[in-house]
C-alpha cells in the first residue's frame, strides 16, 4: 500500500465531491453499515469500489451521476445503477467515499493499484463494481 494515507470516509453527495480538488488521486467508495462476503473473508467496510482520477472531482461527481441512471461516463456508476444496487440493499444515500491526492495521474494509478493489490490480497477477488486490474505493475 502507498504511503499515502486515505481520507475518514464522508457521505458521497454532491455537495462533498464538490469540496474535493481538481487533482490526481485515488478512492474507494463503500455502502456504509453493510458487509460483502469475498472469496477469502467478509468484508466488513463494504467496499464497492476502488479508483483513481487526473480530477477527483468530477470522477467522484459523474460516479453520482452515473449511479442514479444518468447517462455518464463512469462504468462503476453505471453497473451500480443497471444493477438495481440502491434497490438490492445498497441504497445510494448509504453510500460514502475516501479518497487520497497525488502528485501526477501515473501517481494516482499507482495509488489505486497499491488499493486494489492489497483489497486482492485480503478478499480474494476485486470489489463487486470493479472490473479490472492493472497486473503490469506488479509482473516481475
Amino acid at each position: 500500500m502507498s504511503s499515502t494515507e486515505l481520507s475518514p470516509w464522508i457521505p458521497l453527495t454532491y455537495d462533498e465531491t464538490g469540496r474535493l480538488p481538481e487533482k490526481p488521486g485515488a478512492y474507494q467508495i463503500r455502502c456504509r453499515g453493510h458487509q460483502i462476503p469475498r472469496m477469502l473473508a467478509v468484508d466488513e467496510e463494504g467496499i464497492l469500489d476502488i479508483g483513481e482520477s487526473a480530477n477527483l472531482r468530477g470522477r467522484l461527481g459523474v460516479f453520482l451521476y452515473a449511479a442514479e441512471g444518468k447517462k455518464g461516463p463512469h462504468a462503476a456508476g453505471w453497473r451500480y445503477n443497471f444493477l438495481g444496487l440502491a434497490r438490492r440493499g445498497f441504497p445510494l444515500g448509504d453510500l460514502e467515499f475516501r479518497w487520497a491526492g497525488a502528485e501526477s495521474k501515473a501517481a494516482a494509478y499507482s495509488l489505486e493499484g497499491d488499493l486494489m493489490k492489497g483489497y486482492l490480497d485480503r478478499f480474494g477477488e476485486l470489489p463487486p463494481l470493479n472490473y479490472k486490474f492493472n497486473w503490469s505493475q506488479y509482473e516481475e
